[in-house]
C-alpha cells in the first residue's frame, strides 16, 4: 500500500528580523532575512518532502550576537491545502526561544516601515507584541 501524498505545489515563505541589530541601527543586512523560494515540489505517492533547515541569509547568521532578539515568521502554503499555515517565531541568541501557529488562522505578516501601524509597539517590546497574537501552544525553538 502506497502512503498518502502528504502536500502538492508546496510554498513557503520565512521572514526573520534581528529586533536588536535593528535598533542598534546595523546595516540592513544584518537586521532583516527573507526566503520565498520559487517551489513547485511535488510529492509522489512513494515519496516524501524533505525541506532542510529554514534558510537565513549567510550576512544575517554571520551578525548574530548572544542576547539578540529575533522575530520571525513562516507561512506555508499549496494550491489544494484547505488552508495555508501561519507561524510566529521568537527567540533570543543565547537563550532559546519558541515558535507557535496561528490560532485563528491568521497569516503573519512581518513587513515593517514608518507607515506601518504598531511597528513602534514590536520594535519597543518584541515578547509584549507576540503576547497580543492569538497563537496555539508554543513550542521551543533548539539551537545546537
Amino acid at each position: 500500500m502506497n502512503p498518502p501524498t502528504l502536500v502538492e505545489g508546496l510554498r513557503y515563505t520565512i521572514t526573520f528580523i534581528n529586533i536588536s541589530a535593528t535598533l542598534q541601527q546595523r546595516p540592513d543586512r544584518e537586521q532583516f532575512s527573507r526566503y520565498e523560494p520559487n517551489l513547485n515540489e511535488w510529492v509522489s505517492p512513494n515519496g516524501f518532502l524533505n525541506l532542510g533547515p529554514a534558510y537565513l541569509s549567510p550576512q544575517f547568521m554571520k551578525a548574530l550576537r548572544v542576547g539578540d532578539r529575533t522575530i520571525g515568521s513562516a507561512v506555508i502554503n499549496c494550491p489544494k491545502c484547505r488552508m495555508a499555515r501561519g507561524y510566529w517565531l521568537y527567540f533570543q541568541i543565547g537563550r532559546g526561544g519558541w515558535f507557535a501557529e496561528t490560532a485563528d488562522g491568521s497569516l503573519p505578516d512581518l513587513v515593517i516601515g514608518k507607515d506601518r501601524p504598531h511597528a513602534k509597539e514590536l520594535f519597543l517590546d518584541v515578547e509584549g507584541w507576540l503576547r497580543t497574537k492569538p497563537l496555539l501552544e508554543q513550542k521551543p525553538i533548539i539551537i545546537e
